[in-house]
């Protein structure tokens, strides 16, 4: 046993021995060594070039981007090429393209490791991985080049595309794009990200299963059309800060959402809803949570759910002032105050539960036809109308929250909404408190 762990280690140690760390610069050239002092010039050549395990540092400077196109394969990569800014440089990168046209429909096992992963740099103009699995984008800023909102072609360009499995999008700012980030496909995950300014969508959920939205900061997105404009160039579009939907496209994937996640988020100040959520004909959302998310005032609802199976909404905070939050792209004829904080159910739902939640202004708008509801707290001096389906253990009154921060807002030690709750497996607040077995409502927990 001593001698085959021995050998195993031998093995590893060897691995990571063989692999190589390579440089790229705009002044290097590809007949060079890829040495610190013979860099490469091309992304394209070095990702060409390297194996499994390799390191592509790029110096400063505007560096073309990448295509990689394959047809089905096992492996791309055999383990992780990392491609990052040398240390104290700061890379930009152009469009980068990773397009695997294989079938991806069994849950994704068959999509190709692709291994590859981005870390600290800038992309200028978009990033896509198409049919590839094991993609991470780290650390990075995303823009888009080119107008956004002249028509319909561009509005709908996203700054991150993902089509894949078990990717990886966290620490990121995207901005100044169409569309900021779309996932699509198996067990991605969206962590940390922060989306805003952007001309439609601020993150898209589409087609995806076991999908994860965690700590993502999310405002400030509008095409700067109304909706009645008969001169858009777009047409009519909804700007969401986040929006999940069965797309019935021709793409290889599961056309079903199922099992997606939003959690520690925070959402406002955005021409359509904070959260919006669509099925597809006959095709139902099934399994949706929502959990400790802070969503101020936007143009459209808080939170729009069309009919839905298996949705747990709880522990999240809805925040209301008054006069509204003033911004928008507007031109002058219209500019939304974006007042609107209501969360919006459309019935009927199956096994849709929302409990320990700190609503404001208005509350839902729905029947009782499949939802239930307890244990929520309404701010009693802003709502316009309770649930209809309250079961009596709701309660209105002043939340007493310590400021007015749209994405801070925690309670007072005083609050009536402190132990109002009950227990839900749900063990970390917004802001990493343990909660105790009564639960304070709403995103954060005081800590006792």
């Amino acid at each position: 046993m001593r001698y085959s762990i021995l050998a195993v280690l031998f093995i590893l140690v060897a691995e990571q021995a063989f692999a190589a760390t390579y440089h790229v610069a705009v002044d290097g050239s590809d007949n060079a060594t890829g040495a610190s002092n013979q860099p490469w010039q091309t992304l394209q050549h070095a990702i060409e070039s390297v194996k499994g395990g390799d390191i592509i540092l790029l110096h400063e400077g505007d560096h073309a981007g990448f295509s990689i196109r394959s047809g089905k394969i096992d492996n791309l990569f055999n383990d992780w090429v990392t491609i990052r800014s040398l240390n104290g440089h700061k890379a930009t990168v152009g469009y980068t393209d990773i397009y695997l046209p294989a079938s991806i429909l069994d849950n994704g096992d068959s999509v190709t490791n692709a291994f590859i992963q981005f870390d600290d740099l800038i992309f200028r103009d978009r990033i896509r991985s198409y049919g590839a699995k094991r993609v991470k984008i780290l650390n990075s800023k995303i823009f888009q080049e080119g107008p956004k909102n002249d028509n319909p072609q561009n509005i709908v360009k996203r700054g991150i595309e993902v089509t894949g499995a078990d990717c990886l999008i966290e620490n990121c700012e995207v901005t100044d794009c169409a569309i900021g980030i779309q996932v699509r496909g198996w067990r991605n995950v969206v962590k940390n990200c922060h989306i805003h300014d952007v001309f439609h969508d601020g993150l898209r959920v589409v087609d995806s299963c076991d999908t994860v939205i965690d700590g993502c900061l999310i405002y400030h997105c509008d095409d700067g059309y109304s909706d009645g404009d008969i001169n858009s160039p777009v047409g009519i579009v909804h700007a969401d800060c986040l929006h999940v939907f069965i797309s019935g496209s021709v793409h290889k994937t599961t056309n079903a959402v199922k099992n997606v996640t939003i959690r520690n988020c925070r959402m406002y100040g955005t021409e359509g809803a904070a959260i919006q959520v669509n099925n597809r004909r006959e095709q139902i959302v099934d399994g949706l949570l929502l959990e400790n998310n802070v969503i101020g005032m936007t143009n459209g609802g808080a939170i729009n759910i069309s009919e839905i199976h298996n949705c747990t909404i709880r522990h999240n905070t809805f925040r209301y002032f008054k006069g509204g939050y003033a911004w928008g792209r507007f031109d002058g004829v219209r500019k939304p105050a974006n007042s609107n904080c209501t969360l919006i159910c459309r019935p009927p739902g199956k096994n849709c539960v929302c409990y320990n939640n700190l609503f404001c202004r208005s509350t839902i708008e729905t029947d009782t036809i499949g939802w239930s509801s307890h244990n929520n707290f309404f701010d009693s001096r802003n709502y316009a109308h309770w649930l209809k389906w309250q079961d009596g253990t709701s309660k209105a009154g002043n939340p007493k929250f310590t400021t007015n921060s749209w994405v801070d807002p925690e309670l007072r030690p005083d609050s009536p909404a402190i132990n109002f709750g009950v227990p839900a497996k749900l063990p970390l607040s917004i802001n990493g408190v343990i909660r105790d077995i009564t639960p304070d409502c709403g995103a954060w927990e005081i800590a006792k």
